[in-house]
């Protein structure tokens, strides 16, 4: 099986959806952008490849459908295959997220890049832990398993987008395009509690929880960046400075505030993804030939 999985072309997409009348200018730019993504999402897929025995490594692929409601979701015939699709409406959201920042494009392609990450690492999660394998399940282990698969996108996000050598000047940077990419990507999306999902806000405070915890372990200096960043007296004039577009940069103030002061409860989430987390490693047709070695 290809590691590059397949991709729909933006002039596929055009013709599919010919009411969203894509001019060529921005049929180019979205050809450009998503495979610009689809090429870092295999990166982020192939980072797994070394720690699956052989049999399994070409097991997972990537896929960007389609369709054009902002989506992504996990599920194939383990251990054989296993798909992570990801809807062209939801690659399309991303780039033009990014048409509202005012920053170098260099850093704009990182912020991208990290929103990307999130999305192919919670998708990820869903695999490797035997989620999407799991046919029984109660509302409150669907919800366990989407704050895990959260948590695990952050740790994603960090192990991947921090470079190595202590450059301080560099962590910290990337500790600033985590909290931007975090808090676009979760403010544009939105989404209130249900039986499945917590909020949006709630959900990037998981995220921001498991990026913290890798940092904490492995880079300090990001960790007091991120830290410190989300201040509002410093997280403000951040996003002052980033986000043009007056109505994104008023979503993101709010997403940010609530994800902080937010009346939702994640205890019994938590408590439930640590019940369940023996259930599906069990289950995981991917996780088979090294169950042994799980917790």
């Amino acid at each position: 099986m290809s590691d590059s999985g397949s991709r729909i072309t933006a002039e596929e997409y055009s013709l599919k959806h010919p009411h969203l009348q894509l001019t060529l200018l921005e049929k180019n730019a979205l050809e450009e952008g998503s495979t610009r993504l689809f090429m870092l999402g295999n990166k982020l897929i192939a980072l797994t490849r070394p720690q699956l025995p052989d049999s399994l490594k070409e097991s997972i692929v990537l896929q960007f459908t389609n369709y054009e409601t902002p989506q992504a979701k996990a599920g194939g015939f383990a251990p054989d295959l296993n798909i992570i699709s990801i809807s062209m409406g939801l690659i399309g959201r991303i780039l033009a997220i990014s048409k509202a920042l005012s920053l170098e494009k260099s850093t704009i392609q990182s912020i991208e890049g990290a929103m990307l990450i999130l999305v192919v690492g919670h998708e990820l999660t869903h695999v490797m832990f035997g989620h999407n394998e799991v046919m029984d399940e109660e509302s409150m282990e669907a919800s366990a398993m989407e704050v895990h698969s959260d948590y695990f996108a952050g740790l994603y996000l960090a192990r991947l987008i921090h470079p190595h050598g202590g450059n301080v000047a560099l962590e910290q940077t990337a500790a600033i395009v985590a909290i931007l990419a975090g808090v676009l990507l979760f403010s544009e999306l939105g989404g209130e509690r249900t039986e499945t999902y917590h909020s949006a806000p709630v959900r990037l405070a998981v995220v921001l929880a498991g990026y913290l915890r890798w940092t904490m372990d492995h880079s300090p200096a990001a960790a007091m960046q991120i830290q410190a960043t989300l201040d509002l007296r410093n997280l403000n004039p951040l996003i002052d400075d980033a986000i043009q577009e007056a109505v994104l940069a008023d979503k993101v103030r709010h997403c940010i505030s609530c994800a902080t002061s937010a009346d939702e409860s994640l205890s019994d989430t938590i408590q439930a993804a640590e019940k369940f987390r023996s259930k599906w490693h069990r289950q995981s047709s991917l996780m088979a030939p090294i169950r042994d070695q799980l917790d």
